[in-house]
């Protein structure tokens, strides 16, 4: 029996068969010796049930939850003292968990994490991205809470599971924003270790849902956020709150703007009323208050003019 504290890697599956399988096999290629992979499978045809991997636990009495919902069932099935979230289009190379686990105990950490190499639908690195890098500049729970994915993702994350059950779980009123909220409460309260290691591969395609959200889904999901997280957003402060708000009618100002001048204008006029006393300091917001204003002139008066943030 091994002396390693057991992780139990969650791997939530939907439709997803062939990258599936190039998941597992990199949770199975782990030189920490200690795991078990427990596989949520809400796809059609359970395509799991033909993996033959060891420790390997398939559950398919949950269909087609969203994604809180399945890694808390794999929390529920998990044996393990830690617990390791892998998505089922995304690898991990073969020495990640140990790194995690040498993390987490050279430190005051109840959570590890890894850089990230942004691969394409065939796995090639098309980008990176350097969180312990980014965290050293901004502080990543206040960054967290204006919207900004500074972690981009929950798979290869790396976290006590007690502490993961003290704190209710993963979120499940909305099927995305999952991993940011989760983010928000964890570190509120706890730390993460953050190795410069790239060794998580993140796989950026066409059927992510973060891809796919309407311009209402962004605010509605934002708003759940924010009700959940109440507290944490006034402890730095009466505005912030406020400001945050603001700051996302904003960018779905943006988006919306890349689509119909005219589209923008709503989310622009919310922005305005949350927090107009914001507009005259542009640095913060990388938008200038005139921009704006002449932005929402134009369209009113059917000229062109593009609404784009202050490089």
């Amino acid at each position: 029996m091994s002396n390693l504290p057991l992780v139990s890697i969650v791997i939530p599956t939907y439709n997803r068969p062939d990258i599936f399988r190039e998941t597992v096999a990199s949770a199975d290629a782990q030189s920490y010796s200690n795991i078990e992979i427990i596989c949520i499978d809400d796809s059609d045809s359970e395509y799991g049930a033909s993996v033959d991997v060891d420790n390997f636990v398939h559950i398919t009495d949950h269909p087609h939850q969203n994604y809180g919902d399945a890694l808390n069932t794999g929390l529920d099935y998990a044996t393990g003292e830690y617990v390791m979230i892998l998505d089922d289009d995304d690898t991990v190379s073969e020495d990640h968990v140990q790194t995690m686990m040498d993390g987490l105990s050279n430190g005051d950490y109840e959570g590890a994490f890894a850089n990230l190499n942004l691969v394409d639908s065939s796995g090639d690195v098309i980008g990176v991205q350097d969180i312990a890098e980014e965290i050293e500049l901004q502080p990543p729970l206040k960054e967290l809470l204006r919207g900004r994915q500074v972690y981009r993702t929950l798979s290869g994350f790396v976290v006590n599971r007690n502490v993961v059950e003290s704190m209710g779980g993963f979120m499940t009123e909305i099927p995305y924003w999952i991993d940011l909220e989760f983010y928000i409460r964890f570190l509120s309260r706890h730390s993460i270790y953050v190795s410069d290691t790239r060794s998580i591969n993140y796989r950026i395609h066409e059927k992510q849902i973060s891809g796919t959200l309407s311009l209402e889904e962004k605010l509605e999901g934002y708003q759940t956020i924010v009700d959940r997280n109440r507290d944490t957003f006034d402890s730095f402060g009466k505005d912030y709150y406020r400001y945050c708000r603001a700051r996302h009618y904003l960018l779905v100002a943006l988006d919306a703007s890349e689509k119909s001048r005219m589209a923008a204008l709503p989310y622009l006029i919310k922005m305005l009323r949350v927090y107009p006393e914001q507009l005259i300091n542009p640095d913060n917001w990388k938008m200038n208050a005139y921009h704006i204003y002449a932005y929402i002139l134009s369209v009113e008066n059917d000229n062109e003019f593009e609404l784009r943030p202050i490089p």
